[in-house]
């Protein structure tokens, strides 16, 4: 029942198909603020689509990672999600749970967008959320029709520095951090940190299988 609950919850925690987009509020940021956080989701799905090109969802996979480490702040997705438990991990549990993240994160992209064909991204402005974060949304087609909408949210890592992801909201409310932050608990709860590395390794095994 848990690993049922666990393969069910992976999809929409890291929201790629089921995630819609919520309604944006005015852009209040200086215009290169807004259109810098909106670059960031652009290039990311520019990377997306030449991924698509690829064969196999392993070279998608691996040709994917460095855009999802360059558009998603992989450190603060894991500190935030792991919350009090973050002062807990030594030096290379900290690297291995960044790399078997962002693998994940990776290969749930190249499971859910293999063909390139009538393939549409469009991205839409940033909206201010708050002095430091801006959301960006975006409405993916495929064939037309309308596959998945998607609200990102974004910070600067340091002062004048790189946009970068943070968060994903859900269509209901709620988002990508709680819910990634309920699951990890509860195999730090089962098994520690490496019940966790190999919940992050089996999850993307199996989006990998669906390919």
């Amino acid at each position: 029942m848990a690993h049922a609950r666990q393969r069910a919850a992976a999809r929409a925690i890291v929201g790629l198909v089921a995630a819609l987009m919520l309604p944006g509020t005015p852009v209040h940021a200086a215009p290169s603020e807004a259109a810098a956080a909106a670059d960031t989701v652009r290039d990311f799905y520019e990377r997306v689509e030449r991924m698509t090109r690829l064969d196999s969802c392993a070279e998608r996979a691996a040709f994917l990672e460095s855009a999802v480490d360059s558009t998603y702040d992989i450190p603060n997705y894991l500190r935030e999600s792991l919350r009090g438990h973050w002062q807990e991990l030594a030096g290379e549990d900290v690297d291995a749970l960044q790399r078997g993240l962002r693998h994940l994160i990776a290969t749930t992209y190249a499971a859910n967008f293999a063909s390139p064909e009538d393939l549409s991204v469009r991205i839409g402005d940033a909206a201010y959320e708050d002095r430091y974060r801006r959301s960006v949304g975006v409405l993916i087609q495929q064939s037309g029709k309308e596959v998945a909408q998607r609200r990102y949210l974004l910070h600067r890592t340091d002062d004048g520095g790189d946009w970068k992801v943070i968060n994903l909201f859900f269509p209901r409310g709620g988002n990508e951090l709680v819910h990634r932050a309920r699951y990890n608990e509860e195999n730090l709860r089962w098994g520690g940190f490496d019940a966790l590395r190999e919940y992050l390794r089996a999850e993307a095994s199996r989006f990998g299988a669906d390919c």
